[in-house]
């Protein structure tokens, strides 16, 4: 196996679901010519992506291809533009990466875990200040750089991906599924999930729950 390849152990009987766009060198050569760009340009600053960023807008772009049902001409136009967002996406990410600093890049992934372990409740940009001594305005600045999504994006994002999951579980009722993302109602819930899904929760268990 390469050494620059993902390894995992997977239990028996254990559905596993993947997906990932692989970019080869005459991509990036075609890319160099059609913009003008010095030889090793695009190589160069794909090395220098940091793959333990979290990289949210990455895997929307993901999960539409996922959820992609087209075939023939529409599927071909379709999987070229996704991987050419793919490209503009990580290039983005580097270009914004270059200005936080490796301490300031690590206490925004503190943070991002913190939130992340406490999806069950509202977290306030005071109670992060607080906790992890950052002002509010480098708080704000350097969390867009690092997740180029706001906190509250980056919150809504997280409890919608999570309320998925928690989604194909059938003995979990939807309004259980609210209190434990801490939204303050089940309507509340389904209004902010419709708006992100464009599908109501029911209807997501509906086609996705196993």
């Amino acid at each position: 196996m390469k050494k620059d390849r993902i390894h995992a152990l997977i239990k028996k009987n254990t559905p596993v679901y993947s997906i990932s766009i692989e970019i080869y060198p005459k991509y990036y050569e075609e890319l160099t010519k059609r913009f003008g760009l010095e030889k090793n340009y695009l190589k160069n600053a794909l090395l220098t992506f940091k793959g333990d960023t979290d990289f949210y807008e990455m895997m929307i772009l993901l999960q539409e291809i996922i959820n992609f049902k087209g075939i023939g001409l529409s599927a071909e136009l379709f999987y070229e533009s996704k991987v050419t967002e793919a490209i503009a996406l990580l290039l983005a990410k580097v270009e914004e990466n270059i200005y936080v600093s490796n301490k300031e890049y690590q206490e925004i992934k503190d943070i991002n875990k913190y939130i992340l372990n406490n999806l069950d409740r509202n977290i306030s940009q005071k109670e992060l200040c607080e906790k992890f001594f950052m002002g509010k305005t480098k708080l704000q600045t350097q969390f867009k750089k690092v997740n180029n999504l706001t906190i509250s994006e980056f919150i809504k994002l997280n409890k919608i991906e999570k309320s998925k999951t928690l989604l194909k579980d059938n003995t979990l009722s939807i309004k259980d599924i609210s209190k434990q993302l801490g939204y303050t109602s089940q309507s509340r819930f389904t209004e902010v999930f419709k708006e992100s899904t464009n599908i109501l929760p029911s209807e997501y268990r509906n086609i996705y729950c196993l």
